[in-house]
């Protein structure tokens, strides 16, 4: 098991490295995003916010965390921070936390596919199940021109 700490630890450091590279305006949309799920998922949120993703609403909160952080990141990784950063500049000048979850919620949804955040990939008890039959972890995510899928032996 990871512990909360190591998934803190990683979620703030690949923040980090994602605003570095997507400039100031769009980093600060992004650590408000980021703090209004923070703020759903300590305040009995977390099961709405999950449902944004069409994720469980048992699915670990660090779980959950790593997954908005990794399609953060694969966004300016694989050279879409323009995507990104319109996303999220689309829920206006002062949105409130539902209307920041909820942009960042089609954005993921409608570019990485609605299947992207519930794969077992971001799921550390489908790893724990799977993880006898190493064949079975299989991470899709799809893009508007193409499906990529990553399987891990």
């Amino acid at each position: 098991m990871i512990s909360p700490e190591l998934v803190t630890n990683l979620v703030t450091e690949t923040l980090f490295q994602v605003e570095t590279a997507i400039g100031a305006i769009c980093a600060s949309n992004l650590r408000a995003t980021t703090a209004a799920f923070a703020d759903a998922l300590s305040t009995g949120g977390g099961a709405a916010a999950k449902a944004l993703f069409n994720v469980r609403a048992d699915l670990p909160d660090g779980d959950f965390a790593y997954m908005l952080a990794d399609s953060a990141a694969m966004a300016d990784q694989y050279n879409h921070k323009d995507k990104l950063c319109a996303a999220l500049a689309s829920a206006g000048t002062q949105p409130s936390n539902q209307k920041r979850m909820a942009t960042f919620a089609t954005f993921v949804n409608t570019f990485w596919g609605k299947e992207f955040a519930g794969q077992c990939f971001y799921d550390t008890e489908c790893v724990r199940v799977r993880g006898g039959n190493r064949s079975k972890l299989r991470f899709d995510f799809h893009t508007r021109t193409r499906t990529h899928t990553c399987v891990f032996f």
